[in-house]
């Protein structure tokens, strides 16, 4: 990836990046592949390591689910409006609630 700097020098990320990745980023904890590195600049787990722990271990990271049978809840057209009927027909039966007027000049 190629970007150009605010004096107009045209910068390649990736060899930039390939060329010092082996190289302790400010801080200290981590080079620039993102390898966490000991107190003394030794690599204690890779990157690869960590990501899969992150995954292994967040609640919040992505998860394979087995996915459900999903043909019962599929309904036909006809189905489909059967259903409909009945719901409707149930709302039909129940009581309504009468609204009545209260005149409270009425003593």
């Amino acid at each position: 990836m190629k970007v150009i700097s605010a004096k107009g020098v045209e910068i390649d990320m990736g060899a930039l990046l390939a060329r010092n990745e082996k190289q302790k980023a400010v801080g200290g904890a981590m080079n620039a592949r993102g390898d966490y590195l000991s107190k003394n600049g030794n690599i204690e787990k890779k990157h690869e390591e960590l990501v899969r722990d992150y995954y292994d271990n967040s609640p919040v990271a992505v998860q394979n689910v087995a996915l459900n049978d999903i043909s019962q809840e599929v309904l036909t057209p006809a189905e489909a409006m059967a259903r409909l009927e009945a719901i409707t027909e149930d709302k039909a039966k129940k009581p309504r609630r009468k609204i009545v007027e209260v005149d409270e000049n009425e003593d």
